[in-house]
């Protein structure tokens, strides 16, 4: 625009050397011609410029790590009159991770409209906030610019990746012959146990229709229930004490563990709860999807110490079941009560991420029938 500006003072000092050169009739009419235009040009600018539609789409709301969004923009021109240039400035901000931005010039013609798409590939899962920071036009001299009013913002998630965990040791048969809480009663339809009448409270798939047409009555069936015990998954959500790249790659790690663990009980048909520090348990469930949402929103701050939260766990239960602990840490107090977990008979499994695993306590858990799984090993497998 300022070259422009400068170009337009260039010709009207021209013309006016014209005048004072060869003073005529034409070369006035030329002056006057090309001090008119910038105002021809400025008034055509504001009556289009109010005719003008803007939408914006994501081709998905959520997309796990690693994949490709488009953010498409439509810019439609509703006048009879077409734009020469329109200036959109694209801006994808993901707090604490980066910021994405791009420029692009395009024209529209008159009752026409024009898209662009916006390629987005975040490095981070999360929240990622995605729009036009600004949208300019020109006027047809390119001396102009306006700016249209437009502070929408669209929001997409990016959820963590799934890796195929191999095996973990999970108990799946009922210990003592005593039913509890951490077990989840499922009837199997391939077998039936009994008949009975039929009750309200049945459904179709209940009804045996051949002894029911037989016996002129509606009977039911009774199918085997099954016991599944299930996994409570804790997560050390805390700060990490590394710099802001790197503790963004070990939370994107812990969780994408939390995920994958979460896949794999669900294959097995093992209820499961997940708890992280600063929030509430969730509630026993075989509903992957759900889960699945909730873990990739897990958020890592001040919360309690991981430490006084598995004491404090350790304290309260005592129903034995499967415990999937993920730690970014052991010191002496998480040793004591992994190992009282252990003792209590609970099924320990422990996900560690980084140096930890030379430390001698992986072994001594090791030696106490701890499962230690190095997560790094299943990402890099």
């Amino acid at each position: 625009m300022a070259k422009n500006r400068v170009a337009y003072g260039m010709v009207v000092i021209i013309f006016l050397m014209f005048i004072f050169l060869n003073e005529h009739r034409m070369t006035y009419v030329a002056l006057y011609a090309v001090l008119i235009l910038p105002l021809l040009s400025l008034s055509l600018t504001l009556i289009f410029k109010r005719r003008f539609t803007i939408r914006e789409a994501l081709s998905a709301e959520y997309i796990t790590k690693g994949e490709t969004a488009q953010f498409k923009f439509t810019v439609k021109n509703n006048s009879f009159l077409p734009c020469t240039c329109v200036q959109v400035c694209f801006e994808a901000n993901i707090p604490g991770r980066y910021t994405y931005s791009e420029e692009k010039y395009f024209s529209v013609p008159p009752r026409k409209s024009h898209e662009i798409i916006f390629n987005i590939s975040p490095k981070y899962r999360g929240n990622h906030d995605v729009g036009v920071k600004n949208v300019f036009l020109y006027d047809f001299l390119g001396l102009f610019k306006f700016k249209q009013k437009h502070g929408e913002k669209l929001v997409f998630v990016v959820t963590p990746q799934i890796h195929n965990i191999p095996y973990l040791p999970l108990e799946s048969v009922l210990q003592g012959g005593v039913s509890g809480r951490t077990f989840r009663h499922e009837e199997d339809y391939s077998i039936i146990a009994d008949y009975r009448k039929y009750q309200s409270t049945d459904g179709y798939k209940k009804i045996h229709w051949k002894l029911s047409a037989k016996k002129n009555e509606l009977i039911s069936k009774d199918f085997q229930e099954t016991e599944k015990h299930a996994a409570l998954l804790l997560i050390d959500n805390s700060n990490i004490a590394l710099q802001r790249q790197q503790a963004l790659e070990f939370e994107d790690a812990m969780v994408e563990a939390l995920v994958s663990t979460l896949a794999y009980c669900n294959r097995l048909g093992h209820p499961v709860s997940f708890h992280c520090t600063g929030g509430d348990a969730t509630e026993f469930s075989t509903d992957f999807q759900h889960l699945y949402k909730l873990a990739s929103g897990i958020e890592f701050g001040d919360f309690e110490k991981f430490d006084n939260f598995l004491h404090k766990y350790t304290k309260s239960y005592s129903t034995p079941m499967n415990i999937i602990i993920f730690i970014q840490n052991i010191n002496e107090s998480i040793f004591s009560d992994l190992k009282l977990l252990s003792l209590l008979n609970n099924n320990v499994i422990v996900f560690y991420f980084n140096d930890i695993g030379n430390n001698n306590k992986i072994e001594q858990l090791r030696e106490l029938n701890v499962h230690c799984v190095d997560f790094h090993e299943i990402q890099n497998s």
